[in-house]
């Protein structure tokens, strides 16, 4: 077993036996709630012996921690979530000749862009530095994935005005983009991975914004700002997140066909 920390209060757990199978069909030991107990991690087939051995190490590893920091006065268990196995991706340079570089601070997106064979530039401390970045990097790559976080946390927090402050802050930057972008050829999206609503302070299944920009004249409508009333009554409808890299790619000419 091996720990890895990443920010705050998150880590990632790395399990291994080197005599028997593993299996990520479990379920969580995070009752997903402030004060609610521990759950135990079940296997989700329990005709499954490799998701059933590794529940019992999840529930062990998980019985270990409580025990450890049972007297800490800032963390004093463990909650243990999100079981997946290493995948094999391609990467984007394979599936669609891209050379993309990641500006990301969080250890996760990070991780992520990294699977999809990324270059990752150094976390930098503020939103500008950001900006900054993708300025200096413009020439150099043909994709950018730009990642901005403190909405997700102001959410998360229930913190309304500051999730209002977040999304303005980023409107600030968002001169500085356009600036170094070719308005007559690039292609822009801005968006989220999910809706993650101040009021409930947790991720939820409402859908969330898009905004599509290209300098190939397709595709426009009557919206006149980017706000979730103006969204809903654009022309894209409801899309899938997988759909979205098809669109972007079409309108950034990258395409023979819409599917290749």
């Amino acid at each position: 077993m091996t720990i890895l920390g990443t920010q705050g209060h998150r880590g990632i757990v790395v399990l291994q036996d080197p005599t028997y199978a593993l299996s990520a069909d479990v379920t969580d030991t995070d009752p997903g709630d402030e004060g609610k107990p521990i759950l135990k991690c079940r296997p989700r087939d329990k005709a499954n012996p490799n998701a059933c051995r590794t529940a019992d190490l999840v529930n062990d590893l998980s019985e270990q921690a409580l025990q450890i920091l049972r007297e800490e006065p800032a963390a004093n268990s463990m909650l243990l979530r999100g079981f997946s196995e290493n995948p094999s991706l391609r990467s984007l340079a394979d599936l669609h000749g891209l050379e993309a570089l990641a500006i990301a601070d969080y250890p996760l997106y990070r991780g992520i862009a990294k699977m999809f064979g990324m270059t990752l530039c150094d976390p930098v401390p503020s939103l500008q530095d950001k900006v900054d970045q993708f300025r200096e990097n413009y020439a150099s790559y043909t994709f950018f994935y730009i990642h901005y976080k403190t909405t997700d946390s102001k959410g998360e927090d229930k913190d309304f005005r500051g999730k209002v402050k977040a999304l303005e802050d980023f409107d600030r930057v968002v001169p500085d983009i356009l600036d170094v972008i070719d308005l007559t050829s690039d292609t822009i999206a801005i968006t989220g991975d999910h809706s993650t609503p101040s009021l409930v302070g947790a991720h939820t299944h409402h859908p969330v914004p898009l905004l599509l920009y290209s300098g190939y004249p397709d595709h426009h409508d009557a919206s006149s700002s980017f706000s979730e009333l103006q969204c809903a009554g654009g022309t894209f409808g409801r899309i899938r997140g997988a759909e979205l890299m098809g669109c972007l790619l079409a309108r950034a000419g990258k395409l023979k066909k819409f599917d290749l």
